[in-house]
């Protein structure tokens, strides 16, 4: 995995400045998020198929970018779904047993809170495999696979058992843009996460394409 070039390539683009605009205000909408993750998938794609020295897709064919965002979401709330479960459960059967004791049941209050706490900290636990199948799952998409197809667990977890080192290094990097992003945001009172947040996007795409090449070098096809 290559950070640095990851970083640079979206700079390549004459417009880059233009398309992060474009991508940070639609996400200020709940409507307009699908259109920057497909946008994403199609940087992603674009990349992948020019060994990252093309530029970045236009802003075009809303439709097509809409159904590609709702593809990715939806895999990744498929993949989320568990932790999403146990940490819900867990706050409402903890907040629920907590809420009706009284003063005299400080021991059932604080198992409830114990619940809870517990509760997060296995569904943080489970969001760890869920990260490197939802990678995997990823590229499946970027091949224009159907979305089922992205739930095949046994062919998913065979993908990911064989390139953990790179899935990891993706993962790591992916965070630290992500972090870096919201430092730049919180350092500039959010006027510099209009252009630091998308372009993080942008670079995660580009290790996506330089995933999708490592993985495609050990499968004839990912899917």
């Amino acid at each position: 995995m290559d950070l640095k070039q990851a970083l640079a390539y979206p700079a390549r683009d004459s417009k880059w400045w233009l398309k992060c605009i474009i991508a940070f205000f639609l996400c200020l909408t709940v409507i307009g998020s699908p259109f920057v993750v497909g946008y994403c998938l199609r940087l992603a794609k674009l990349a992948s198929q020019n060994n990252c020295d093309g530029l970045m897709p236009e802003w075009d064919d809303w439709g097509g970018l809409f159904m590609d965002g709702l593809r990715v979401m939806g895999m990744q709330l498929g993949y989320s779904l568990p932790a999403i479960v146990v940490m819900f459960a867990g706050i409402f059967l903890g907040g629920g047993l907590a809420m009706i004791t009284n003063d005299n049941s400080g021991a059932a209050a604080g198992g409830g809170m114990l619940i809870m706490f517990a509760a997060m900290g296995i569904g943080l636990l489970l969001i760890i495999p869920c990260a490197f199948l939802m990678a995997v799952a990823y590229l499946f998409l970027m091949q224009d696979a159907p979305l089922g197809e992205c739930f095949a667990l046994g062919r998913v977890m065979e993908i990911a058992k064989a390139n953990l080192g790179s899935i990891f290094m993706f993962i790591v990097f992916s965070a630290i843009l992500n972090i870096v992003a919201n430092v730049i945001g919180q350092l500039t009172m959010g006027i510099g996460a209009i252009i630091a947040t998308p372009y993080a996007l942008f670079a995660t795409s580009i290790l996506y394409a330089q995933l999708s090449r490592i993985l495609a070098h050990n499968f004839d096809k990912v899917y």
